[in-house]
């Protein structure tokens, strides 16, 4: 489909561009506010800046694409394959993410991620591994079976964010706000928690072999049942913390003894 024909179509007040071919189509800065776009095949097109306020996405192929700065709140995009297209500053609010496919997509501190969605609705959500997103606001995310190792969220706010079974092996939390975070279950081997605030977060059967919690603030924390072979606490605060059933082998530092009392 051209292009132009799709502006004119839509200035006039057509909506329905469903099964569309646009691929590496040039939309970029459009006002395509509840357009249909179901099965349309959008894929490495540059749609940075684009209103898709309330677009119905259903099933369409928007892998590769550039949606940086568009807005896409309230869109429907349950089918949608977003595998790695660029959500840099993208407005997700709103955005239901079950059954989209958003393997390898690159998100950034600006991109608002949908918030109180029900855990067991969100798909396997991967992001694209070895990312830096120092600083990043990710309060009160939740994503359920998160796939990104070596991830850098140094600085970054992860206060009451639910990320169950996430697999980030390796991956940087230094000095970042990891209160009451959920990561039950998840894969965090040498993982870097160097003086961050992990008060109240939950560990619980969490995978922390080699994970480095020096100077951490780990006060009222869940850790029962975690392994934390070859663990490192040097300076780090463990008042109320539960290790009851967690495998301390080889932890190191001034807490070692501490946390193998508390067990």
């Amino acid at each position: 489909m051209d292009v132009a024909f799709l502006r004119r179509s839509y200035g006039l007040g057509e909506r329905d561009f469903r099964r569309a071919k646009l691929a590496a189509a040039d939309l970029r800065g459009a006002c395509l506010a509840s357009i249909d776009l179901r099965q349309a095949d959008l894929e490495a097109a540059l749609l940075a800046g684009v209103n898709l306020r309330h677009a119905d996405l259903r099933d369409a192929n928007l892998a590769c694409a550039d949606l940086r700065r568009a807005n896409l709140a309230n869109a429907d995009i349950l089918g949608t394959n977003l595998s790695r297209s660029d959500l840099r500053s993208t407005n997700l609010a709103a955005v239901d993410l079950a059954g989209a496919n958003l393997y390898g997509a690159v998100v950034n501190s600006e991109t608002k991620l949908p918030h109180a969605c029900n855990p067991d609705a969100i798909p396997l959500y991967k992001l694209i591994a070895e990312a830096a997103y120092p600083g990043a606001d990710l309060a009160g995310v939740s994503l359920v079976d998160l796939q990104a190792a070596y991830v850098t969220l140094e600085r970054a706010s992860l206060q009451q964010a639910h990320l169950p079974r996430a697999q980030m092996e390796f991956s940087r939390f230094h000095q970042a706000n990891c209160r009451e975070l959920h990561c039950v279950s998840a894969r965090l081997i040498r993982s870097y928690f160097v003086e961050a605030d992990c008060q109240a977060a939950n560990f619980r059967g969490a995978n922390l072999c080699g994970a480095d919690f020096r100077g951490a603030n780990l006060v009222g924390a869940d850790l029962s049942h975690a392994d934390l072979l070859g663990a490192r606490f040097d300076g780090a605060y463990l008042k109320g913390i539960r290790v009851h059933g967690a495998n301390l082998v080889g932890i190191t530092g001034a807490a070692a003894l501490e946390l193998a009392r508390m067990r």
